[in-house]
């Protein structure tokens, strides 16, 4: 099975397992697998809300948090959100929707509306869904990605809130002492830190 995520970078996307660092807007593809993250399984969900509709997203354990991996708010698919058959557009996208639903799913939960007034109205004359396919992974994977994404946008962290304090202060200064050395050694050196600390 193929998965096809859009992907506007500078961004570090972890597809099927793999992280792809993308630079410029397309279509990755990659097979999906169940994703691993040191030793636990974490399957990839898809999940749907029509319009005007919320979408519950949740993890079931306490340790997990929301990672968004692609979402949409438009129309991909005439056998979603259509119980009288009709034939909507399909080809009906919203840019920023991954972005929206990330902001908002930054956690172990979260309700999503599925509505114009959070997403914009990409398609007027198209009944619309939100579609979001997730992980749930532990919480100092999502800070390695958020991290990471930073990283390459030329920031420098300063702080990561105390939801994980454990974790966060020898990350800040790993990852604030790398931040002007070369990129590449700066994901190698990080990424050992995360494999290190959260083992």
């Amino acid at each position: 099975m193929w998965c096809v995520h859009t992907c506007a970078g500078p961004i570090l996307h972890p597809s099927c397992g793999v992280f792809t660092l993308v630079l410029v807007p397309y279509y990755t593809h990659h097979v999906c697998r169940t994703g691993t993250a040191l030793g636990y399984e974490m399957p990839f969900i898809t999940a749907h809300a029509c319009e005007g509709s919320y979408l519950d997203l949740k993890c079931s354990n306490e340790t997990l948090v929301l990672h968004i991996i692609r979402a949409n708010y438009g129309r991909l698919s005439n056998s979603v959100c259509n119980e009288e058959g009709k034939a909507y557009s399909t080809d009906c996208l919203s840019p920023r929707a991954v972005r929206i639903v990330r902001q908002r799913c930054y956690r172990n939960n979260c309700s999503v509306p599925a509505s114009n007034v959070i997403f914009s109205d990409p398609c007027s004359d198209t009944l619309k869904y939100l579609e979001v396919e997730y992980q749930c992974i532990l919480a100092g994977n999502i800070l390695f990605l958020a991290a990471l994404y930073w990283l390459l946008m030329g920031c420098k962290i300063t702080n990561f809130g105390d939801r994980f304090p454990n974790f966060v202060s020898f990350f800040l200064d790993t990852f604030n002492q790398f931040h002007a050395v070369n990129l590449s050694q700066s994901l190698l050196l990080l990424s050992q830190t995360y494999v290190f600390y959260i083992n």
